[in-house]
């Protein structure tokens, strides 16, 4: 564990004149560590994995994970993460997006990153880019989320993003293929969409079509790998 490099980078950069359970979180500290060293608190409940974790130099992410997971501390989007089958990538975009931590332009002009008056949507054109209106109350990124819902058969009128994180987050623990896609599919076009706005942004280029063209082809490559879910998508490919 001491030989792994961001292990000796946190050391050296925040630990260098003091120890991880006494060092002061500083405004300056990135948002990931604050979040882990704010954590330091429940360090009591799982003492006794605390200490045999340092004796065998070995922390394992698992072990704890399974002591806290009923500590009571549960985000409500926990069932939409778990066991997705979407790549990693769409999925950590997707807990990024859960957090509300996407760099849209609102986000980075609030950061003091952009002026003001430059927060217009990269897509629209219309409306100020924020994670709300980027998912999905923008008719391109809504127009998106709409055909996907159609394509995979899922009957649900589209809403801004925090109502759709809720309206998910509500039916994630469903059993069956049906949800299982729909988990997948968020993922995906979360990802798909950000992908495309930087795209846009960034390059000058991207269009709403190929982006969900390539969603669906995703969606298709992931699911198809899980034998009991092939009969159930293969009319997709029709």
């Amino acid at each position: 564990m001491a030989e792994n490099l961001w292990v000796q980078w946190m050391h050296s950069y925040y630990f260098a004149k003091t120890g991880v359970m006494t060092y002061d979180i500083k405004a300056s500290n990135s948002w990931i560590a604050k979040r882990i060293l704010s954590q330091r608190g429940i360090i009591p409940e799982v003492q006794h994995e605390w200490e045999a974790s340092f004796q065998r130099q070995k922390f394992k992410v698992s072990t704890f994970y399974n002591c806290l997971i009923d500590n009571g501390n549960r985000v409500i989007w926990r069932n939409i993460l778990r066991n997705n089958k979407a790549r990693p990538r769409a999925t950590f975009c997707l807990w990024v997006s859960c957090h509300n931590r996407l760099a849209t332009k609102v986000r980075m002009a609030r950061l003091g990153f952009l002026p003001g008056e430059v927060t217009t949507c990269s897509l629209c054109k219309l409306e100020e880019e924020d994670m709300e209106h980027l998912f999905f109350e923008c008719p391109i990124t809504g127009g998106v989320w709409a055909s996907i819902l159609d394509w995979i058969d899922v009957k649900h009128q589209h809403q801004n993003w925090n109502a759709e994180l809720c309206w998910i987050s509500n039916i994630a623990n469903r059993k069956g293929w049906k949800m299982e896609l729909l988990k997948v599919a968020l993922a995906e076009t979360v990802y798909g969409i950000w992908t495309m706005r930087n795209k846009i942004c960034f390059d000058g280029i991207g269009n709403s079509l190929c982006i969900e063209n390539s969603i669906k082809d995703t969606i298709l490559y992931r699911v198809w790998q899980y034998r009991k879910l092939r009969i159930h998508i293969a009319n997709l490919m029709l």
